[in-house]
Formats: C-alpha cells, sequence, structure tokens
C-alpha cells in the first residue's frame, strides 16, 4: 500500500467511526468501499483490528438503514451499497470469490493510469473499489499493478524507470518491427522466444493487453512482455498514459 493511499484509507476510516445516528452514512460507504482496495493491495491485514471491526459494526448498522429511501436516493445508492457490502464482507472474511453479488466491477482490464490513481494521493472510493474488484479477478492485472507500484512516478501516470530492479531495456534493433500504431504513436518489436516490446513516443505508462499474455517490464514509453506464438494476429489493446486504443498486431 502507498504511503500515500495509506494516509487516505486511514483517514477515511477515522471520519467513518466519528459517524453520529442520524448523520448521512456516506463516510461509512466510502470506507468500506476503500477496503476492497486495500484488499486488493493484500494490506487489509495491516490495518489495526479494533478498527477493522469497528467499522465492520458500523457498516452494518449504515446497510441496514439503506432501505426506506425515496427513488432518488435509491438510484443514487445503487452503485454505491454493493459495494460498500463488499467492503464488508472483506472486513468478515466472506466475500464471494466469483464476485457475482451485484458489485460493480470494472469490466475492462485497466490502464496503468487507472491502476496507479486506485492507490494514489485521494482517489474516488467507489470508483477506485470498481478498479479493484477487476484486479482481485484478474491475475494479469494484479501482476501489473504490483509492477506498477514498483515503478511508477510521484505525480501518478508516468512511470520511473527503476534500474536497481529492472533488466536492461530491450534494444528494438534486436528485434523486427510487426507493426505502428498511429493512433498513440507506438511501435510493436518482436523479439525471439515470443517477447513483445512496444516503445511510445510520450513518456508515459504503456500497457499492452493481450489474451494468454505476460507482463514483463513498464517504464516511461516502454513495455515488454511474452505473447502467444499460435497466431499470426494479436487482437491487443494498447493503453498510453490515459488514452487506449485497440490494435491488430501480425506476428508473423
Amino acid at each position: 500500500m502507498t504511503e500515500q493511499f495509506e494516509d487516505f484509507f486511514h483517514k477515511a476510516i477515522s471520519q467513518a467511526l466519528n459517524w453520529k445516528e442520524g448523520q448521512p452514512p456516506s463516510a461509512i460507504y466510502e470506507a468500506l468501499a476503500l477496503v476492497c482496495v486495500s484488499e486488493a493491495l493484500a494490506k487489509l491485514s495491516e490495518v489495526r483490528k479494533a478498527d477493522r471491526d469497528a467499522l465492520a459494526r458500523l457498516g452494518r448498522r449504515a446497510l441496514l438503514q439503506a432501505g426506506g429511501r425515496t427513488d432518488e436516493e435509491a438510484e443514487a445508492l445503487a452503485l454505491v451499497l454493493p459495494l460498500a457490502r463488499r467492503g464488508l464482507a472483506f472486513l468478515a472474511g466472506t466475500a464471494p470469490a466469483n464476485g457475482r453479488d451485484g458489485a460493480a466491477i470494472y469490466l475492462t482490464h485497466p490502464g496503468p493510469s487507472e491502476l496507479v490513481a486506485m492507490t494514489r494521493g485521494k482517489p474516488d472510493a467507489f470508483g477506485a473499489a470498481s478498479v479493484a474488484l477487476h484486479v482481485l479477478q484478474c491475475a494479469s492485472c494484479a501482476a501489473d499493478l504490483s509492477l506498477l507500484e514498483r515503478v511508477r512516478e510521484p505525480a501518478g501516470i508516468s512511470l520511473r524507470a527503476a534500474a536497481a530492479d529492472l533488466s536492461p531495456m530491450l534494444s528494438p534493433t534486436e528485434g523486427h518491427s510487426v507493426g505502428t500504431c498511429e493512433a498513440l504513436s507506438a511501435e510493436a518489436v518482436l523479439f525471439d522466444g515470443g517477447v513483445l516490446a512496444v516503445y511510445a513516443n510520450e513518456p508515459l505508462a504503456v500497457r499492452l493487453v493481450v489474451e494468454g499474455g505476460t507482463t514483463d517490464d513498464m517504464r516511461p514509453g516502454y513495455w515488454s512482455g511474452r505473447v502467444p506464438q499460435d497466431t499470426a494476429t494479436l487482437d491487443a489493446t494498447l493503453y498510453v498514459g490515459d488514452k487506449t486504443t485497440t490494435w491488430k498486431i501480425r506476428l508473423h
């Protein structure tokens, strides 16, 4: 868990625990949603048990009182309450493995900026929870989040190359170009052993999502990973900073 998110999460818990009867329970719902993010980072157990138990008690009370709303209020809570319930389930250790409990889960693979924003500064609690629930069910995104957390720029979207932790960046001259993406000014280069690298003109976080692919390295303007070799064309999704596009890459 990043220090910024850790501080933000603990402040959210503190605000929730200061809730008084008759006040809007929004602070409780937000804290419960952020529990999902903490669970995705495998850091929930580091929160004091007394605070987890107190938040769970308040969460149960707040969710029991969620009924009897006007139609407008009910519509506003339609996405909020399932996320809060999932956070409560994580606190109780009863969250469903398949996630089929009505919680809004990010349906597409989140881009690098969305993964980093989930744990940086002051994320939107419910948007971050949706991304976190996707990460919990997607091994590829979980691995990418772990790598992004090690090499991110403090500012957020861009990444810092951590030379001590990462192997040397692949030189494009050692492989052969298999396509360019004009929309995001990027080039794909294939290397021996099914290793693919993407080089972007902008020094922003780059991520390529391919079914059956894995990520090895991410840096400003650079991504590398392993992709299936049993197909002539990859149907990929490319993320560069906050921008995304689909990309067909012809390997052969």
